[in-house]
């Protein structure tokens, strides 16, 4: 008798011993996902991959009930998927979590793929707990490569942590990753996950060297995972800007004898300019209707200091208001003319004379400060600045011209 009773109460305490994980476990239900464009065939793949991604998650067994989100809003006569309403599907269909969503196209033209939101619903606490999204491109929408998001998706939607995170994606391995101008890692193999960040928008910068940098801002929410896809192109050449590092070597010498040799032929274009223009300013003066009209104002200024008229001081002023003495007035009109012309070369010569020697003389200055083809590179520095502000107004120029190094 007593050996009968213990093993009765031997195998009640194995029972007991196995109940307890079992109990552990809820109840899962997959709800079908509702298509907005009618894309019921995508949207029936999805789901099936949505099921079987879940059953990955711990502690939860996936129940087979195969009915979608649309015929579960019919039947409890829901307006909205909300909580009130996933609370009377969870009751009707013996479950302790809802995992719903939606699929829809990303663009109305012909060009599009599928964004994907999926949300979880806890019948014990009563609330939707987390909601999580994804874009997934139209020739991924089947097959392993979609398997593979979706247990992403899931695992994101199934976590505990707080926060949102970032999923930065790179066409280039062991690019650098720059969040709000922080170096935050680099993307291994291609991809960099951030976790754990507060709501808000982040700027998002991705670089490698020989490469042009991807610049992009993205915003987290809380519980939802911002996808950056960057694309690197290969550089053809540096581009030069003020905040550039050249390369320098040992003894100190730069690699930019090219911007050296362009400033030097820049200067040398302005100075020709220069010269040209001074040649048709003394064409100008030596214009014989010129100088004929001159001798006509100084005529006049005569007359006019005997009857106490004004005079001009400046034979082109009187051009310019019209004065004809014994001329006719085209010809004023064309004197008038002269003199515009050549007050813009006056001052355009300056401008020209000044870029020329500061650019030139920047440019000698690379020149003979700069790095051999032959020498190795070295350490980073920064880069020279040279900028040039012409400035032009009536009757006056100024040029400045900034070198630094």
């Amino acid at each position: 008798m007593l050996g009968r009773v213990l093993t009765i109460s031997t195998l009640l305490c194995v029972s007991l011993v196995v109940a307890v994980p079992a109990s552990a476990q809820s109840t899962l239900v997959v709800l079908g996902l509702r298509s907005v464009e009618g894309d019921d065939d995508v949207a029936r793949s999805v789901t099936d991959q949505v099921r079987a991604a879940a059953a990955d998650l711990p502690d939860v067994e996936v129940s087979s009930t195969t009915v979608s989100m649309s015929q579960m809003g019919l039947a409890h006569g829901c307006e909205e998927i909300d909580a009130v309403c996933l609370s009377k599907i969870a009751e009707g269909l013996e479950a302790d979590r809802i995992i719903y969503g939606t699929i829809r196209r990303t663009s109305a033209r012909a060009a599009y793929d599928y964004g994907i939101s999926l949300s979880l619903y806890d019948a014990g606490d009563g609330v939707i707990s987390r909601t999580v999204d994804d874009t997934i491109a139209r020739s991924e929408a089947a097959g392993a490569a979609l398997a593979e998001r979706l247990k992403k998706l899931i695992r994101r939607l199934g976590s505990s942590s707080t926060g949102g995170s970032i999923e930065v994606q790179v066409n280039v391995a062991d690019a650098e990753v720059r969040v709000n101008d922080e170096v935050v890692g680099t993307a291994r193999d291609g991809v960099l996950r951030l976790e754990g960040l507060q709501q808000g928008q982040y700027r998002v910068s991705v670089s490698h060297a020989g490469y042009a940098s991807h610049v992009s801002t993205v915003t987290v929410l809380e519980g939802s995972e911002a996808q950056v896809s960057a694309v690197l192109v290969e550089s053809a050449a540096e581009e030069f800007s003020p905040d550039a590092a050249p390369v320098l070597d040992e003894g100190g010498g730069h690699r930019l004898q090219w911007l050296g040799w362009t400033l030097i032929g820049v200067g040398g274009l302005s100075l020709a300019a220069a010269l040209v223009s001074a040649v048709v300013v003394r064409n100008i003066d030596d214009d014989p209707l010129l100088n004929a009209y001159r001798q006509e104002v100084d005529l006049g200024n005569r007359r006019a200091l005997m009857t106490g008229a004004a005079v001009y001081d400046d034979v082109c002023d009187a051009a310019h208001d019209g004065l004809p003495y014994s001329l006719e007035h085209k010809d004023v009109a064309e004197v008038a003319d002269m003199c515009s012309t050549s007050a813009t070369l006056e001052v355009l010569q300056w401008v020209f004379l000044g870029t020329g020697l500061a650019a030139g003389g920047a440019g000698v200055a690379l020149v003979l400060t700069g790095a051999s083809d032959s020498d190795s590179a070295a350490a980073a520095a920064s880069a020279p600045r040279f900028a040039l502000l012409p400035t032009v107004g009536p009757g006056q120029a100024r040029l400045t011209a900034t070198l630094q190094f």
